[in-house]
């Protein structure tokens, strides 16, 4: 399936996450153009880092290798602290490269000192060891929680997943709809997560607890779709077998509640 610029829309009615999958998938595949980078982008909780693992899963016993890096909030600060978690595993393929590119990539990843690399050049050399490293096989690299990414970072990944055309690397990258990355309007495709129909959340539910009884699912659904409308986020955690309850807690995320609402409910296992 090609896809045009702008974003699209996942999740919808009649839709779970195996066509989340496939459409990802078949972005790349198909080529969707000049584009090979694709930002996935949802609520806090809906998805989104369950996508890029099955993608991730998928693409590696297709035969691509798969690098991939996460935004954590401790490292923000860190500069190129996310490249370097792409990086590392094809850092031997920098041998191949011109020295130049080669000793801006051991600065900035800190395996060696000396003046701080110029931007381009790093990009340019960032672009240089991904295409060698691709010549074997094809690259994808994935990117979770891109606001949280350091900006040194994010800066080169948005500048090489805008290179990518005619290459056999592509670029895959979440981020929570509320926070603010440099990758926002930076020309990337977009795809809209949005949270899971009823018929997969009965599916998702029945595979993390064959026991439990169906009228307690189909509560714990309802009760789901309810608190999405009202702006509260619900998980549902499986209790030890020993306790004979189900837990779905919810958690405040935009506006009190009407009174009726309860904030925890437990539900018997009904055996």
């Amino acid at each position: 399936m090609a896809a045009g610029r702008g974003r699209r829309n996942g999740g919808g009615a009649g839709r779970g996450r195996i066509q989340d999958v496939r459409w990802v998938r078949e972005f790349f595949e198909t080529g969707s153009g000049r584009s090979r980078g694709l930002h996935v982008v949802g609520e806090a909780g809906v998805g989104k880092t369950t996508l890029l693992d099955a993608v991730a899963d998928a693409e590696a016993e297709a035969g691509v290798r798969v690098l991939r890096a996460d935004g954590v909030e401790f490292e923000a600060d860190i500069p190129f602290a996310g490249l370097h978690q792409i990086l590392t595993p094809v850092l031997d393929d920098a041998e191949r490269l011109p020295a130049a590119y080669r000793d801006a990539l051991l600065v900035a990843l800190g395996f060696a000192t000396g003046p701080a690399p110029d931007r381009l050049m790093l990009v340019n050399a960032t672009l240089a060891l991904l295409r060698q490293a691709a010549a074997g096989a094809s690259l994808m690299l994935i990117v979770d929680d891109l606001p949280w990414l350091d900006r040194a970072s994010a800066v080169v990944l948005g500048f090489v997943s805008r290179r990518l055309h005619g290459s056999q690397v592509a670029f895959l990258a979440a981020s929570r709809t509320d926070l603010a990355s440099v990758f926002d309007h930076g020309g990337l495709e977009e795809y809209a997560l949005g949270p899971l129909d009823d018929d997969s959340a009965h599916l998702l539910l029945s595979a993390r607890d064959p026991g439990m009884a169906a009228r307690v699912r189909a509560r714990v659904v309802a009760e789901s779709l309810l608190n999405r409308r009202l702006g509260w986020r619900c998980s549902y955690e499986r209790p030890p077998r020993e306790a004979g309850v189900r837990r779905v807690s919810v958690t405040r995320r935009a506006r009190t509640p009407p009174s009726g609402v309860r904030t925890l409910m437990r539900c018997r296992a009904g055996r």
